[in-house]
């Protein structure tokens, strides 16, 4: 059973990182995409200038909820975001909301108990993270699985175990300030066509999750 958890989630994410690059190749070879994209960001510059703090506000919310349920994703507007706010800001509105939504992903979790993760992330799943992980679990042990998990799934799983809150907005906080840069920083290179730094990225992206994955079982072995 574990094996066959392990096999699926490196098979997942080899087919993430081979559907993102698709798409950006889609993207950059299509004139019409890009007059599509051109005209949103234009569009959407326009209507955060006018209404700038309304804007955040919106981004912030979509951000924090893509932390805490799973459809629900902010990664897709920070091409056209960081036309109108920059990097630098775009990073830590981006920042933030992720940090809310770990904080109530993780109350959620904990308020709960383990059954609201089981409805979430199927029962199967739920358990396989529940038979590696305790609330006595070291630091480098929760930062592997941190990495590796997505942030609604880690939130929910390390609150339902009573995991210390402290030593938990702390790991979330390090892993979300290494993914909020790569996620804007890739956005940027994607809209400036720069292939290499996207891939590069992108790529940086999954490595980072698949070997914390890997360390995080080979860790708890």
């Amino acid at each position: 059973m574990q094996e066959e958890f392990k096999n699926h989630y490196f098979t997942r994410k080899l087919i993430i990182f081979l559907i993102i690059i698709s798409l950006a190749v889609l993207f950059w070879s299509s004139a019409g995409l890009q007059k599509t994209l051109l005209d949103s960001t234009v569009f959407t510059s326009q209507y955060l200038e006018k209404y700038y703090l309304t804007g955040i506000f919106v981004f912030l919310m979509i951000s924090t909820l893509s932390a805490v349920i799973s459809p629900f994703s902010s990664v897709p507007l920070i091409p056209v975001v960081i036309v109108v706010w920059g990097d630098m800001l775009t990073v830590f509105i981006l920042l933030f909301g992720w940090l809310l939504g770990g904080i109530i992903s993780y109350f959620l979790g904990s308020f709960t108990g383990y059954s609201l993760a089981e409805k979430i992330f199927s029962q199967e799943k739920a358990e396989q993270y529940k038979q590696q992980l305790s609330s006595r679990a070291n630091l480098l042990t929760v930062f592997l699985f941190r990495l590796a998990a997505p942030t609604e799934i880690a939130g929910y799983v390390l609150g339902s175990i009573k995991y210390n809150f402290f030593k938990y907005f702390i790991v979330t906080t390090i892993v979300e300030i290494i993914f909020s840069i790569l996620v804007v920083y890739s956005g940027e290179a994607l809209m400036e066509t720069n292939k290499i730094r996207f891939i590069v990225f992108v790529f940086l992206a999954l490595f980072l999750t698949s070997t914390s994955f890997y360390f995080f079982k080979k860790n708890k072995k």
